[in-house]
């Protein structure tokens, strides 16, 4: 018998006023935030849905300026062996990751190691993300190396953008076996538009974007269809 996949959901709406960025900052993410301002909030809307689909977590967000940071002392504690790909729908955000300037806007897929320090400020926002273990990521790349503040909105993120859109639509309606299926594809279509570097990517860019649009939907075709195979079997 499927199942609808795990999920966890996050709100201020009904919380006082006064208390909503408390409670925000209270939450068991990854990230340390503070007020974007110097004067602590009068109020703070947030809204976070979390998917956990497979080995993968997606998440939908939506929330008020703030500058949000991994510090070295949370990043030597480790425990987050994640790779988080965001995809900026509303607002901007600008900082570093690392010792590497980060900054974008609506469109941009922002890469960020969450086992490594980061820092930055942003403005009211909307975003897509999925985060992907390190080890899921380093079988399909073979290396980490430069992933952490990596900027795709050159190459292939509007494409990686359009398939976060995808998932956000039909995730919700899949169960946990149909949802287990589309992570393995999922780290597959991250993986092969992460692995060629910027300079390579920029002048076959539209060719190597269609490839991968062919390639993404060959392989959510292939793992539904082989779930619905293994559904219809045990039933």
């Amino acid at each position: 018998m499927s199942t609808i996949m795990p999920h966890v959901r996050f709100s201020t709406e009904e919380l006082p006023a006064n208390m909503q960025f408390e409670a925000w900052q209270e939450q068991p993410y990854a990230f340390e935030v503070s007020p974007a301002e110097d004067e602590w909030p009068k109020s703070f809307a947030a809204e976070v849905d979390v998917y956990v689909f497979g080995s993968s977590l997606m998440l939908r967000a939506k929330q008020g300026a703030q500058r949000y940071a991994i510090s070295h002392d949370r990043a030597r504690k480790g425990g987050r062996d994640l790779f988080l790909f965001t995809c900026y729908e509303r607002g901007e955000y600008r900082g570093c990751a690392g010792a590497d300037e980060i900054k974008g806007g609506a469109g941009d897929i922002q890469v960020l190691d969450l086992s490594q320090t980061m820092n930055t400020i942003e403005t009211s926002s909307a975003m897509t993300g999925v985060a992907i273990s390190h080890d899921a990521l380093r079988q399909k790349l073979g290396t980490l190396d430069k992933l952490h503040g990596l900027d795709l909105r050159q190459t292939t993120g509007a494409f990686l953008s359009d398939y976060f859109q995808l998932l956000v639509r039909r995730l919700p309606t899949m169960s946990e076996q149909e949802a287990a299926a589309t992570a393995e594809a999922t780290i597959d279509v991250i993986a092969a538009c992460v692995r060629p570097t910027q300079q390579r990517m920029a002048p076959v860019a539209a060719q190597v974007q269609s490839v991968l649009v062919a390639r993404a939907e060959k392989l959510v075709e292939r793992h539904l269809e082989e779930t619905q195979l293994l559904i219809s079997a045990k039933n």
